[in-house]
């Protein structure tokens, strides 16, 4: 279970991939339900419905499930996509 806090938003690292850590910014929009990151001018919107999985979509690309995990490393990551650092989380 996730809990985001509304509103909050925080400075990260974020990886597509196995790219190289590079700066990225959360933006949570609705606890638990929706959040944003963004990275070099990307878009990932993220949506919850409290099932457990996670709605995840690139730009205007389809929405796709993804299972939201904590890495070896520690950080957070769903699908290909992770983050770690200023997490807005509770």
């Amino acid at each position: 279970m996730l809990l985001l806090v509304s509103g909050a938003a925080g400075a990260a690292e974020c990886r597509d991939n196995s790219s190289k850590w590079q700066p990225c910014r959360l933006q949570m929009d609705e606890p638990g339900s929706r959040w944003q990151v963004s990275m070099q001018g990307r878009r990932w919107q993220f949506s919850h419905d409290g099932s457990g999985v996670v709605q995840m979509r690139e730009g205007d690309a389809p929405w796709q499930s993804v299972r939201p995990r904590w890495s070896g490393s520690g950080a957070l990551c769903w699908g290909d996509l992770c983050a770690r650092g200023e997490l807005p989380l509770d």
